[in-house]
C-alpha cells in the first residue's frame, strides 16, 4: 500500500489535497494455487468545498478451482480457470457535512470472461444533528458468453447518534 498525501498551495482555492495510492492483495489456496489477486490504482481529489472526485483502475486476477454460479435464476456460472480483468471507475461525492449530500459512481470493464457496467448513487439527508437518512441505488449490467443479466439493489440506512460516543 502506498498513499502520499499531497497539498499544493497553488490550487488551494479549489483543491484541498490529493492522495494517489495503489494497493495489492493476494490470496492463495492451500495447494499453492492462486485463488485471487487484486491491484488498485486510485487518484482521488479532496475539494475545498468538502466534496471529492476520484478516478481509478482495479485489476483482478481470479483462479476459481471449481465452477461457481453468479446468477441462480438464469443458471449462469463461471467455469473454473484463470481470469484476468480490469475495471475503471469515476466517483463524485458532494460535501457529506451539508444538510443534503450525494454520491455517484460509474464503473465499466471486464468481468471474468465478459463485461460489466456498474452505476451506483445515493443521497443523504441530515435531518438533525443526531439523525441521518440515506438512500442508495446500485445497478450492475453483466454480459458473459453464457448469458447476460442485470442486478439492482436498493438500500436505505437510518443513523441516530445519541452522543458523539454512542450511535
Amino acid at each position: 500500500f502506498f498513499a502520499p498525501h499531497i497539498r499544493i498551495n497553488r490550487w488551494s482555492s479549489w483543491l484541498r489535497e490529493t492522495f494517489p495510492h495503489w494497493e495489492y492483495s493476494s490470496v492463495t489456496r492451500a495447494d499453492g494455487g492462486l485463488d485471487s489477486r487484486y491491484y488498485d490504482y486510485h487518484f482521488p481529489l479532496s475539494l475545498q468545498n468538502g466534496g471529492s472526485f476520484e478516478v481509478g483502475v482495479n485489476r483482478s486476477i481470479e483462479g476459481p478451482s471449481a465452477p461457481f454460479r453468479v446468477n441462480a435464476r438464469r443458471n449462469i456460472s463461471i467455469p473454473a480457470g484463470r481470469y484476468e480483468f480490469n475495471d475503471s471507475f469515476v466517483t463524485f461525492r458532494t460535501n457529506p457535512s451539508s444538510r443534503m449530500s450525494g454520491n455517484f459512481r460509474l464503473a465499466f470493464g471486464d468481468f471474468y470472461n465478459g463485461t460489466k457496467r456498474s452505476y451506483d448513487g445515493g443521497f443523504t439527508t441530515r435531518v438533525s444533528e443526531q439523525l441521518n437518512v440515506t438512500a442508495t441505488l446500485s445497478r450492475n449490467v453483466i454480459d458473459l458468453p453464457v448469458g447476460a443479466f442485470t442486478t439492482t439493489l436498493v438500500g436505505s440506512r437510518i443513523v441516530y447518534a445519541f452522543s458523539t460516543r454512542m450511535f
